[in-house]
């Protein structure tokens, strides 16, 4: 039995009772129960080195240091028994045959100790694998087939912890995961297996996401911000499914996110995928079980962060690098969950490490690209589409006069020009409750939020272009408020003062200009480390073009933001513009020397633009 204290009469209990013991020996299982909370648990015990003893607590099992607090109470035990005591723990155990077993710590590694009949081929085998502490990379999952191969053809008796079994899947099935994707990814995006798995096709960068989620099995997505995490999230998703046969995932997000998660999901795959759920991360039970735990949005969890699912398999999503961050540490421990090496040598840089280093040491978690690493593949805008709910409705008034004019074009194909400016003012109207007062109020909120998202993560300057003033009077009146630096450039102002405005924004005081796109003809509005932000979204998808060449010129990867209006037009008109780079307007973008009236061989795309908006409002709007 372990040696037991003489107890004072005034000498307070221990904290557990001891349930079990090794026996005749010092070395092997001891069981002891906790006095008030009874869990029971078991020290295994092989030596006083660290990684030679090993708890069945949770607390053991996450620690960085292979201790617990029965693990200490059990050494404390042991000091009892004197010198003797503790000449058997530095000596070790000695029986006959060998044993390899997995250390814990912040790194895991398999363990060797040499029984006393081992042969000399063994032993030799052995010493040429391990390290100088008798331990490998618990990586190397045919170190244990070698050896027992080896210890089978001696007749010698080698005995592997079962834990060792558990810890070599970890790799061994990354490595699987690696082989069966190779020959999909070989074939690139446009190969049968990847065309196949998705409604729409997705750029060779986002694949390269999804690939690298899912053969790391548990992984962090931190690239910069405006590289979109959630098509490569469904991506992953999709190919987890498909090839893996994953079954029950969470996907946890904001509530304002949970509208683009789904659209997303119709997108790409046609419908909300089978077995998953969508949360809020209030909805989150740290005991639900499920086999793949995505998580959107890390970036906004404060620390320190709630005790989370232990899926399988998990998927961290940022909107920006985590590089120097206090959570990053946190993050990497619960992906870490089997400790194989990623949180050890994050810990191991010190305090105040490099990014590039921190980003080798987190490589094979961690996916963190910025844009100018991936300037070839990306396309000329980073999109972000946030939906806004204003509470405003369409005029049922204007959309059954709208419709009216639409049956008449699609029985006649024929508009006079007075049909085409009752249906221009019909569609006006129906337009302008994007930018009514209470759209704009909502417009200027969201871009209050938005503004620590993006600055400095992703950009240096920001531009808030709307096609009038008066979407963005509101948004310079909470900006100032809040005592940012907010420069405008606006129709109403002489040319003089855009200018000042404009020299203003690019100082070293910059960080926000307003411009209406009339104010903005002639001016080189061009800046780099800008983001854009389209506070409307006008019906000729080109003049959206011209705010985005504007400021990024030939540059790739602008990240955008556009807000849109829910119970507006803004959904129906989506539709319409989808695939087309110009627009018939008349007066519908309130252009300086628009006509009411469209060119009768521009009034067939026109009139099908306008099919394609009025198909989103519904009848009873």
């Amino acid at each position: 039995m372990p040696p037991q204290p003489a107890v004072e009469a005034d000498e307070p209990e221990s904290a557990f009772i001891w349930t079990a013991d090794p026996g005749e020996t010092l070395f092997g299982a001891f069981g002891m129960q906790d006095r008030q909370s009874q869990q029971e648990v078991q020290v295994q015990l092989r030596g006083a080195a660290s990684g030679d003893y090993h708890c069945s607590c949770a607390a053991f099992e996450r620690s960085l240091d292979a201790r617990c607090e029965h693990s200490d109470f059990l050494f404390e035990s042991l000091k009892q028994g004197g010198e003797p005591i503790q000449a058997m723990l530095q000596q070790g155990p000695l029986t006959h045959y060998s044993e390899l077993w997995l250390a814990y710590g912040a790194e895991r590694r398999l363990r060797w100790r040499s029984g006393l009949s081992a042969p000399a081929a063994l032993q030799a085998a052995a010493a040429a694998l391990l390290d100088a502490d008798r331990s490998a990379s618990a990586e190397n999952s045919q170190l244990p087939q070698h050896l027992l191969q080896l210890a089978a053809h001696a007749g010698h008796e080698l005995r592997v912890d079962p834990l060792v079994w558990s810890q070599l899947a970890w790799a061994s099935d990354a490595q699987q995961r690696v082989q069966r994707l190779e020959p999909v990814f070989a074939e690139g995006p446009e190969g049968a297996v990847l065309s196949g798995l998705l409604s729409q096709p997705l750029p060779a960068y986002q694949w390269e996401a999804a690939l690298f989620a899912v053969c790391a099995g548990r992984a962090l997505l931190a690239d910069d911000l405006g590289l979109s995490q959630r098509a490569p999230a469904l991506a992953a998703l999709r190919l987890w499914q498909q090839c893996f046969g994953l079954g029950t995932a969470l996907l946890v997000a904001p509530g304002d996110r949970h509208p683009l998660w789904r659209a997303e999901a119709q997108r790409l795959l046609g419908a909300w995928p089978e077995g998953v759920t969508l949360l809020d991360p209030s909805e989150l039970h740290p005991d639900t079980r499920c086999e793949l735990l995505i998580i959107d949005a890390v970036q906004q969890w404060t620390l320190p962060l709630p005790r989370l699912p232990q899926a399988p398999h998990g998927l961290l999503l940022a909107d920006r690098e985590l590089l120097g961050e206090a959570s990053l540490e946190a993050w990497i421990d619960w992906l870490d969950i089997a400790r194989r090496g990623p949180l050890a040598r994050l810990k191991a840089l010190g305090s105040q490490p490099a990014k590039r280093q921190q980003r080798e040491a987190l490589q094979s978690v961690m996916l963190s690209r910025r844009r100018r690493d991936l300037d070839a593949q990306l396309p000329p805008t980073l999109e972000t589409k946030v939906w806004l709910d204003a509470g405003v409705t369409l005029d049922s008034g204007a959309l059954d006069a709208a419709r009216s004019q639409l049956q008449r074009w699609q029985k006649l194909a024929y508009l006079s020009h007075a049909d085409q400016l009752q249906l221009m003012q019909s569609m006006a109207q129906l337009k302008q409750v994007s930018t009514s007062a209470a759209a704009c109020t909502a417009k200027a909120e969201a871009v209050v939020a938005l503004l620590p998202q993006i600055l400095p993560a992703a950009a240096s300057r920001v531009l808030v272009a709307a096609q009038d003033d008066a979407t963005l009077l509101p948004v310079a009146e909470k900006l100032k408020a809040l005592g940012l630096s907010v420069h405008a450039v606006l129709l109403s102002q002489p040319q003089a003062v855009r200018l000042a405005a404009l020299e203003g924004w690019r100082g070293e005081q910059g960080q926000v200009l307003l411009a209406s796109d009339a104010a903005c003809v002639g001016l080189n509005l061009e800046q780099d480390e800008a983001a854009l932000i389209h506070a409307d979204l006008p019906w000729n998808p080109g003049q959206r073009l011209q705010r985005e060449q504007r400021l990024a010129g030939a540059r790739k990867g602008l990240p955008v933001w556009q807000l849109l209006i829910a119970n507006g037009l803004d959904a129906g008109l989506l539709q319409a513009q989808h695939g087309q780079a110009e627009l018939p307007a008349g007066m519908l973008d309130a252009s300086p020397g628009a006509q009411p009236f469209v060119e009768v061989s521009e009034l067939g795309r026109f009139m099908c633009a306008v099919e394609r908006a009025l198909a989103g409002p519904s009848s009873d709007a």
